[in-house]
């Protein structure tokens, strides 16, 4: 384990030194520009020279109390404070921590009461600090202290929610029918105000029940990620639905296998992208998860950089065990690890 965390440590500088060529092609496809990208990125295989995280934070033990033994099944949110809220869907409970570290409060429990969680799907963070978990069919809003402080229901099941610049919720939204991706857009209240002006849809028709799938929409830096689950492609848009660019990355992709069977539908993993975010201004960071046992269907996880312009600058291993969680808007990156125990990581990326 520590081989892995020493991994994340490393020094970076301020900028990018690029010294590759790039390798892909440009093109318009439906009015949109679309990036398409070969090989191994304008960094290749010189990114250990060019890009690091030096680790700043750590939460979790394996023996302490309640807040500090974490489950290995956990979501995070980032406030404007740059508090820490993790939802740990496991335990049913959420937990807050400042800054630094330092625990301030944790709610939730298992049940079907005021303030009590049935099936948990991700958490948010509301600009003013407010904290709201989405549970199946209603989401809880507890204030900045940990107070309950209402519950919403919801006409629609719901993966996760976002809170955008222009004052509207964007939340990803269960799609029935067919396996694919929808988003919805609220008010504070959750009153519908609309459809997000993009959906996809991919596999076989299919009866009953619904897909609802977290981590492939994203509100980051401004920008609204919709990540593709069937290939290696994500789409950029304004938050006000503008599509801005596709940016596309041919590797040998294993796509997830959805079938009908008698009763319902049967998944076997594949290659995973997601999730995916937009910081500093400058760049796009996408997980990519590439299957390496399929009998057990482990993966090997790798965050993807790409510059604006949407070309592909270079694919850096995490260390086994270890996934990212998110991305806050000072380009903070917070992993979770769960060997030899469920921990969080908050690491500062640098360039040299």
């Amino acid at each position: 384990m520590k081989r892995s965390l020493l991994s994340l440590i490393i020094l970076l500088g301020p900028c990018f030194m690029f010294s590759g060529i790039w390798k892909g092609k440009i093109y318009v496809e439906d009015g949109v520009r679309v990036v398409e990208n070969y090989g191994e990125g304008i960094w290749g295989k010189s990114l250990a020279k060019k890009v690091s995280f030096l680790k700043t934070l750590s939460i979790g033990r394996e023996e302490g109390e309640d807040w500090e033994v974490l489950s290995s099944k956990l979501k995070l949110a980032v406030g404007p404070e740059r508090e820490i809220v993790v939802l740990d869907i496991k335990r049913e409970k959420i937990i807050k921590f400042s800054e630094s570290g330092k625990f301030l409060w944790e709610a939730g429990k298992a049940g079907e009461g005021p303030g009590e969680f049935k099936y948990t799907f991700s958490v948010a963070v509301a600009p003013d600090g407010h904290v709201f978990v989405v549970d199946y069919g209603k989401i809880h809003e507890f204030s900045p202290e940990g107070n309950l402080i209402r519950e919403f229901r919801t006409a629609e099941y719901m993966g996760s929610i976002y809170f955008m610049g222009n004052g509207k919720i964007l939340a990803s939204v269960m799609v029935s029918g067919q396996p694919g991706l929808k988003a919805n857009v609220y008010d504070r209240q959750f009153k519908l105000l609309g459809k997000f002006p993009f959906e996809y849809r991919f596999g076989p028709k299919l009866s009953g029940g619904g897909v609802i799938m977290t981590d492939k929409i994203v509100v980051s830096g401004g920008r609204v990620l919709f990540i593709i689950p069937d290939r290696y492609e994500f789409v950029v848009f304004t938050q006000d639905g503008k599509p801005l660019i596709k940016i596309r990355r041919k590797v040998n992709f294993v796509p997830t296998k959805i079938e009908k069977i008698e009763g319902g539908f049967r998944v076997e993993g594949g290659d995973e992208v997601g999730p995916g975010f937009f910081f500093r201004g400058k760049y796009y960071a996408v997980q990519f998860n590439k299957v390496v046992k399929e009998e057990d269907y482990s993966y090997r996880r790798y965050i993807d950089f790409y510059g604006e312009d949407g070309k592909f600058l270079g694919s850096y291993p995490l260390p086994a065990f270890t996934r990212l969680g998110t991305v806050d808007s000072r380009g903070n990156f917070y992993f979770i690890s769960t060997d030899p125990f469920p921990t969080i990581y908050r690491a500062e990326l640098r360039f040299k």
